[in-house]
């Protein structure tokens, strides 16, 4: 039975459960954070044979694997602009890829769908805001909405690692209830049709805030620089 236990490599600065303490980098209050770009494992269970892995940019030798799952999932672009400064997390059952998402920085770069975001929010927060895009699971002996949670939530773990506070994000229409669920906001009056894949969608937001109700509340307990936004 798949079970969505927290293991995560020593390199990262977060508590797994148990932990009583929180290491939180500074953004905007301390500065810069200096991000980690290296190609690493962020989750594994051995027990369910489930791993997720982390790098950044197109260059990596692993980015083939992110096209392959994405052309599997019905995408006609394999490629975007945004892939050569975006994070990309790779999820594995039992060593076969067959999940992808891809976050990027709003100081890195222009974002998937970033002209039908907020602009007051790009300006004032860029350098803590994270959008993730280009989400695809294949089908394995696990739910994949179970492995679409574990994903989005290490996302997560890892981007506040990173100084991430807010995500940002375009979500398909019929996705959307999946998202409120983990307790994403919509923005109200976003509704859009995405350029490239022709799907309803709307702009959906999460602060790193340790008060509101949501699937990551204790990944945001010790996190005292969560900004307040009005959208």
């Amino acid at each position: 039975m798949f079970t969505e236990e927290i293991v995560v490599s020593d390199s990262i600065p977060y508590r797994s459960f148990g932990a009583s303490t929180l290491e939180v980098p500074r953004s905007k209050s301390g500065g810069r954070v200096v991000r980690n770009r290296d190609h690493q494992t962020i989750y594994s269970n051995l027990a369910d044979g489930v791993s997720i892995e982390r790098f950044y940019g197109s260059d990596d030798s692993s980015f083939e694997h992110i096209q392959q799952i994405r052309s599997q999932r019905g995408g006609h672009q394999l490629y975007f602009d945004f892939d050569a400064y975006s994070f990309h997390y790779c999820l594995s059952v039992d060593r076969e890829r067959i999940g992808t998402l891809t976050a990027t920085m709003a100081d890195e770069g222009q974002l998937d769908c970033q002209d039908y975001y907020p602009p007051k929010l790009i300006q004032e927060y860029a350098d803590i805001i994270f959008s993730p895009c280009k989400f695809a699971i294949q089908r394995s002996r696990y739910s994949s909405m179970r492995l679409m949670r574990l994903m989005v939530r290490e996302t997560w773990r890892d981007l506040l690692s990173q100084g991430c506070r807010l995500s940002l994000m375009n979500a398909r229409r019929e996705m959307v209830p999946f998202y409120r669920r983990m307790g994403f906001h919509i923005i109200a009056g976003s509704d859009f049709v995405h350029p490239t894949c022709g799907t309803d969608s709307q702009v959906m937001y999460m602060t790193a805030d340790p008060q509101q109700r949501s699937y990551f509340a204790d990944l945001f307990e010790f996190i005292d620089d969560a900004p307040t936004i009005e959208v």
